[in-house]
């Protein structure tokens, strides 16, 4: 055990965040499982900054019906009328890892999306302490002045991958929960994913089975307008028929708003790209919600991606 504990300690600047996660995965003894999560929690709250808040007066507005106007930032309280009863007013977020209050109030709109990553390295915490973060989130959920709210998980939301969807939406009564399904909102049909890739020990919903399920169940709904992924997911976006809007998170230096034939990862996206990332590369709430205007009138065009 002395080993163990001291390997961590040669590891110069990260050294106190390995040991803390170290002491996290390996203390599973009954009677202290609330013992080691308060004190990742309390690491968690240091580590992520707990002064730290997002921009809580403005939002990153762009409307699919005006794709020569720049995505603009603007107060949440001088918003612009929809254009149209066939247009339906999305707010975005995505990444908050338990700092969903950080936010503040949100714009209202039609329909709230999350993208993923609820929590902070879920897969450190008891199940029971993911659950009461959930429930956390889900009373949050509740306040947000949107008729309809959407949720993916997330690489880090390990309990929502153990438990499962039903469980999950049983945990989620403020929102629909999507794993590699759809629902429909004033005629506009949302399929949504938890499917991402990367490296690091956060993996939940990573798995070459859940990939490809999410082909799958999305081929078998092409017909889908928009399409919300916790990953970038190129391979998705690209089975769609006439798309209007792909909403993703993970990525947290790719927030932001990109139009068809804008380049991403390299390629040219075919879709208006969305990633609703709260937090900055260090974990920071740093990022504005994003409220997109989008509508059956005017459908960016599909270009190639190459």
């Amino acid at each position: 055990m002395t080993d163990n504990l001291i390997l961590p300690l040669a590891c110069s600047t990260t050294t106190l965040q390995d040991l803390w996660l170290h002491f996290a995965l390996t203390c599973n003894m009954p009677f202290l499982t609330a013992l080691r999560d308060t004190i990742v929690d309390l690491f968690q709250y240091f580590w992520l900054g707990s002064s730290w808040h997002a921009d809580q007066t403005r939002c990153l507005y762009y409307s699919t019906l005006r794709t020569l106007e720049d995505p603009t930032f603007l107060s949440r309280d001088s918003l612009p009328p929809k254009e149209g009863t066939d247009t339906i007013r999305l707010v975005i977020v995505s990444d908050t890892h338990s700092r969903h209050e950080s936010l503040g109030d949100l714009p209202s709109g039609d329909v709230f999306i999350h993208a993923g990553d609820t929590v902070m390295k879920g897969r450190v915490f008891s199940a029971e302490s993911q659950r009461r973060k959930l429930e956390s989130f889900n009373a949050w959920l509740g306040t947000i002045p949107c008729r309809k709210k959407i949720v993916v998980a997330g690489n880090h939301d390990q309990l929502m991958d153990d438990i499962g969807a039903s469980a999950t939406q049983a945990l989620l009564t403020n929102a629909t929960y999507l794993e590699n399904s759809t629902c429909s909102y004033e005629g506009f049909k949302f399929f949504g994913s938890p499917l991402s890739t990367g490296r690091s020990n956060n993996s939940a919903f990573q798995s070459r089975c859940l990939a490809d399920e999410a082909v799958e169940k999305l081929t078998d709904n092409a017909d889908s307008d928009i399409l919300i992924t916790h990953g970038p997911e190129l391979l998705l976006s690209g089975v769609l028929k006439q798309p209007l809007l792909h909403v993703w998170g993970h990525i947290h230096d790719g927030y932001g708003v990109l139009r068809p034939g804008e380049t991403r990862f390299g390629r040219k996206v075919a879709v208006t790209s969305v990633n609703g990332s709260t937090m900055d590369t260090k974990y920071r709430p740093s990022n504005a919600p994003l409220v997109v205007d989008i509508s059956r009138r005017h459908v960016p065009p599909m270009t190639s991606t190459v």
